[in-house]
């Protein structure tokens, strides 16, 4: 086996270690980007609305964003969607009015992307902070 991982070092590519950011400066496109997920957080951005706001490509778009925050803009909104979330849930919200406070279809929707993102159901992340 090591052989084989030694015949195939030559082919890989170094990656970037956690944490680390690439050298080049943040492309303005991908900033707009991102300012315009923060603000609409809660509403649903289709990838031609946010690259129309960008000013690049669909694939261009996502390519960029991809590179400098290591999400797709869909999970970076996701992402936004679960801080949200968990705050609600924090400061004693209930489960289905956190799903329609954060832009998702039902409560069932937001307990499976919530499970997936935190490890644990938004019921249970909440008495766990009540406790």
């Amino acid at each position: 086996m090591l052989g084989a991982v030694a015949a195939l070092r030559p082919h890989l590519r170094p990656g970037r270690r956690s944490g680390e950011r690439k050298d080049r400066a943040e492309h303005a496109a991908v900033r707009r980007a991102r300012r315009h997920l923060h603000e609409r957080w809660d509403e649903r951005v289709t990838l031609a609305e946010l690259a129309a706001v960008a000013g690049l490509s669909r694939f261009e778009l996502v390519r960029r964003f991809g590179e400098q925050n290591g999400v797709s803009p869909h999970a970076f909104q996701t992402n936004l969607r679960i801080d949200h979330a968990r705050a609600l849930l924090a400061s004693g919200a209930a489960p289905a009015a956190v799903a329609a406070a954060c832009g998702f279809a039902d409560q069932p929707h937001l307990t499976r992307v919530f499970k997936r993102a935190v490890g644990v159901s938004p019921g249970r992340y909440a008495r766990a902070l009540a406790s």
